[in-house]
């Protein structure tokens, strides 16, 4: 791919493990990047547009721009090499197909099955990509606290609690455009303070890292910084992420996501027990969420994590499924919506016995050893054997 543009379809091949996909969705530049490509077209699949029409695509895609600058001036990028993308409307590409023989209806149909994978082929066609663009320097805080730990043997390990502070602000055309962010994620670092608050009375034996984190709108840009710029006088061995529980019914399971890759799993699972609820998979593989959330630039550096959601039991796909198509990134996120407080104080319950149970655990979180998660952020690091299914 050296020197070349490369175009690629977004989302993984139905089937997918939820996490691997999302991971491999996201990293598509990467990728593309170790092959010598300079550029990416992304061209939606079908599954991805009904998920997300082309003119709602378009309304979101208008603010800037967003990363982080480090110490040295510089700002940073994780994939340099790719000098610059694009996303075409299906019915735009579809000509580009045609002109090297393929129909991108027909690819489009092939990845929307389970297990498809079109194959890839040259492109008989030429693309520029140009950019006219301004620099604003703009300075945003995470806010960081630190619990030191009890136990002087284990006090430089952190765990770690997250969760964003930031929404998407004043946004769209309509009367009300300001987008006030009460779920995503209000709840979600009220929720981090409440269990911040019981964990500090308990004196856990290791240290906890509190991080309200700026930017995750943008990119994940304030955990990206902590993540790769640790300001505890230690080391960070496991992370757990608020963002967005849905809290306007009484969940009855809850979505780890990140459980299955290391031994931070059966701490969740233990919790859940504790707390009178159950662990489910992933009811919604198509969205991604494992790599859209602060934690996972945690473990792209090495860190076992986990991210809880409200789950899809009861009440609870028809309640999350309504807030994403009624009031996600909306002016309706706020305070109106008909927050159940005692769902509430449930969810931080599971959170709360999860980060006790890390703290206080025997060992530090470990990587499993089939974790492709851990084989490929953590390949020194000791691993735990697989868990026996």
């Amino acid at each position: 791919m050296k020197g070349k543009i490369v175009v690629v379809l977004t989302g993984a091949p139905k089937g997918t493990p939820s996490e691997l996909g999302a991971h491999l969705n996201s990293d598509k530049a990467m990728m593309a990047m170790k092959r010598g490509a300079i550029g990416v077209i992304s061209i939606p699949t079908d599954e991805d547009t009904r998920r997300r029409p082309w003119d709602k695509r378009v309304a979101i895609s208008d603010g800037p721009a967003k990363g982080w600058v480090g110490t040295d001036g510089k700002a940073f990028s994780r994939t340099p090499g790719i000098m610059g993308g694009a996303t075409l409307n299906p019915d735009v590409a579809a000509p580009l197909f045609a002109a090297s023989g393929k129909s991108l209806t027909k690819i489009r149909a092939e990845a929307d099955r389970t297990g498809g994978k079109p194959k890839g082929f040259a492109m008989k066609a030429k693309a520029s990509l140009s950019y006219a663009q301004t620099w604003k320097d703009v300075q945003s805080e995470n806010v960081v606290a630190v619990l030191p730990g009890s136990d002087p043997a284990v006090a430089g390990e952190f765990i770690g609690m997250t969760a964003h502070l930031d929404h998407i602000g004043i946004h769209g055309k309509g009367q009300d455009t300001l987008h006030n962010g009460a779920m995503d994620n209000a709840s979600g670092v009220a929720t981090m303070l409440e269990v911040a608050k019981a964990v500090a009375k308990e004196k856990p034996r290791r240290s906890v890292m509190f991080a309200a984190l700026t930017g995750e709108e943008g990119g994940l840009i304030g955990s990206d910084y902590l993540a790769r710029n640790p300001v505890v006088g230690g080391e960070v061995v496991g992370l757990v992420n608020f963002d967005m529980p849905v809290l306007t019914y009484m969940f009855s399971d809850v979505v780890a996501f990140g459980a299955e890759n290391s031994t931070m799993g059966k701490v969740v699972a233990d919790a859940a027990t504790k707390a009178g609820i159950k662990l489910s998979p992933d009811p919604m593989p198509e969205e991604g969420l494992f790599t859209r959330s602060d934690h996972y630039r945690f473990v792209q550096q090495g860190v076992p994590a986990v991210f809880m959601m409200t789950g899809f039991e009861g009440p609870g796909e028809k309640a999350f499924r309504g807030f994403l198509k009624d009031h996600y990134h909306q002016p309706s996120d706020d305070l109106k919506l008909p927050f159940n407080w005692d769902a509430g104080a449930l969810f931080a319950k599971v959170n709360y016995y999860t980060v006790m149970g890390l703290a206080n655990g025997a060992e530090r979180p470990k990587w499993y050893a089939g974790s492709f998660f851990g084989k490929e952020f953590a390949p020194k690091a000791a691993k735990a054997a697989d868990p026996v299914k």
